[in-house]
């Protein structure tokens, strides 16, 4: 119990509180929208190359929009902006939902409405980033990011069991519209907290020059370039398991999709749990060295899914694979918690925005970037061959960041 009285101080936080109460319900709703919405996405286009079109539409506004939402954000109301967002997603879901119990949605509409929604997304993520310094005490940055990401993983693992008794019951435009409830929620909350807004010194200044302001302090300041280039690193790192589970569980295995279920729920319990133990590490250990582990960690689990037999005893290999999931997501949630504890403590209140939007849409563009180089690869090697491969490079650079002593300031 003594090692969990160190969250006490968060809970003095009574605004920073309803923030992570709004996200519990934003998480629990977006779990539930990657459900139905891939489900009713596949029923519209009936093909999975136009799935991959109307996904990659998805992320369009993240690496050209978010930029731009982060250097205007920084001029406005967070508040109000996170409101309006949320209120924008809740009625855009909505109306899809609507569109398609009338059988009038088709995939151009649903691109439509994928872009609308992510670019509300992309001016939500900024100005939730921006608002955190002023609802939070710097002291508390480490314990409140850290019950924020926990609490947010939990909430996703609830919602992904519930997703498909809702879908079951109601159909998908009905969990449609329980997402779409769970972003007014989110809105109603926010509108609770109670903070100041402060006006930016920078109100008179041009947009573009706003942006090209927060390009040159990532550039000129190297602890927030390194940790923009951790970023990329995570998502060159999470992209194999999510591309080749499937293969490898069908092809590799020969198992069914429940084991995709199990590794699932094993991923995001062990995200939740590495989140929420990074406080208690992070009193004996640095970041750098935090990070390090974590990298390391993923890169040994990779190659121990390598050794695992589906000829197995069928219960044996179900427990194995929930065990390495719960692994790997314990090391991401150290990876991923202290990037995002170390960009807080590091980066100026004032850039957090425009430094956030740039950071997330780095992130965002080296998605499809990792995801060719791992098609790439499948083209030419087996998928063992591309686990292992990638496990023996996240070790080695690991140990590499955790023997360089200019990275200790992370």
């Amino acid at each position: 119990m003594k090692t969990l009285s160190i969250y006490h101080g968060v809970f003095t936080q009574k605004q920073y509180l309803k923030l992570i109460f709004a996200n519990i319900i934003n998480r629990f709703g977006d779990s539930i929208d990657a459900i139905a919405y891939s489900w009713m996405a596949y029923q519209i286009t009936g093909s999975a190359s136009w799935m991959a079109i109307v996904f990659a539409f998805n992320a369009l506004p993240s690496v050209f929009f978010m930029p731009f939402a982060g250097a205007w954000v920084e001029r406005f109301n967070k508040k109000k902006v996170m409101m309006i967002a949320d209120m924008g997603r809740g009625i855009l879901v909505a109306i899809t939902a609507y569109l398609y119990w009338l059988n009038v949605l088709n995939p151009y509409l649903l691109i439509v409405f994928t872009v609308l929604m992510s670019s509300f997304e992309a001016f939500r993520i900024p100005s939730g980033l921006a608002i955190v310094p002023q609802v939070l005490e710097k002291e508390h940055y480490t314990t409140g990011m850290s019950l924020n990401a926990s609490a947010s993983q939990v909430a996703m693992l609830i919602g992904m069991a519930a997703a498909g008794a809702i879908v079951a019951i109601f159909g998908v435009a009905g969990a449609m519209i329980v997402d779409a409830v769970t972003f007014i929620l989110s809105a109603l909350i926010i509108g609770w907290i109670k903070v100041e807004h402060i006006k930016s010194s920078d109100s008179k200044k041009s947009t573009l020059f706003l942006i090209k302001e927060g390009f040159d302090y990532l550039k000129n300041v190297k602890v927030i370039f390194v940790l923009c280039l951790f970023g990329v690193l995570m998502n060159m790192l999470f992209t194999p398991i999510g591309i080749l589970q499937t293969p490898y569980i069908v092809d590799i295995l020969k198992l069914e999709a429940y084991a995709l279920s199990v590794m699932g729920v094993g991923n995001i319990s062990g995200m939740a749990l590495g989140s929420f133990i990074f406080p208690m590490l992070s009193q004996k250990w640095r970041r750098q060295q935090i990070m390090s582990v974590g990298g390391f960690g993923i890169g040994l689990i990779y190659i121990g899914f390598t050794f695992v037999n589906g000829e197995w005893p069928l219960l044996f290999v179900y427990i194995l694979l929930g065990l390495l999931s719960l692994l790997l997501g314990i090391n991401s949630g150290f990876l991923s918690t202290s990037v995002g504890v170390s960009f807080m403590h590091h980066v100026d209140k004032d850039y957090i925005a425009r430094a956030g939007s740039i950071f997330n849409a780095m992130v965002s563009a080296s998605i499809p970037l990792a995801s060719l180089l791992l098609s790439g690869l499948a083209l030419i090697l087996p998928i063992l061959t591309i686990m292992t491969v990638y496990g023996v490079f996240a070790m080695t650079l690991f140990v590499f960041i955790y023997l360089t002593p200019s990275l200790k300031e992370l």
